[in-house]
């Protein structure tokens, strides 16, 4: 098992900034919960709807559920999320000093930086099966958490060139004691 949490190896000095409630979810060497509701809205007409479908992304709904599990496992985080019991599995690991996320064949690269109250997933690149696609051909994910007192607002939009919005979820999370 590596010596720092994988979120302190991505963010170096800069985790330390983070709001304590993030601070301590991203810190466990074993893992962490929490739970969720959320509203997720998917873009409209049938290809947005179709390539949301493929990816595995949340349904649309005002009212949608989340249960999250983070399983550390040696140095890369397995992340088990359930929208109203419909899973969506990544695997994060840290490259090069980014945060690295795969779901399925796509990998997306983030940039991950305190700010404010919060800390921002800034989208740096996706590959798909290990290539590197050109901006303009690729999906992009872009998220943002910001600390509340019992846990933290999340933000995030998937969208892809000349498509714009493909899914965006936004909610609360809680995480278990």
């Amino acid at each position: 098992m590596p010596a720092e949490p994988l979120y302190r190896r991505v963010m170096g000095r800069e985790f330390d900034r983070l709001p304590p409630v993030l601070r301590a979810f991203h810190e466990s060497a074993h893992g962490a919960r929490g739970t969720g509701v959320f509203e997720v809205r998917t873009g409209s007409g049938p290809l947005r709807r179709m390539i949301a479908a493929l990816a595995g992304l949340p349904q649309r709904g005002k009212k949608v559920r989340i249960d999250l599990e983070v399983e550390v496992v040696d140095d890369k985080e397995i992340w088990s999320r359930s929208f109203n019991g419909r899973p969506l599995i990544s695997t994060q690991w840290e490259e090069d000093g980014f945060l690295m996320e795969r779901m399925g064949q796509a990998t997306f690269l983030f940039k991950l930086r305190a700010e404010g109250n919060g800390m921002i997933f800034e989208h740096c690149g996706t590959r798909i099966a290990g290539i590197p696609l050109s901006p303009s051909m690729a999906m992009r994910v872009d998220a943002r958490a910001v600390a509340r007192d019992d846990g933290w607002d999340l933000e995030v939009k998937v969208s892809a060139p000349i498509l714009g919005m493909i899914t965006s979820y936004t909610g609360h999370i809680v995480p278990a004691p």
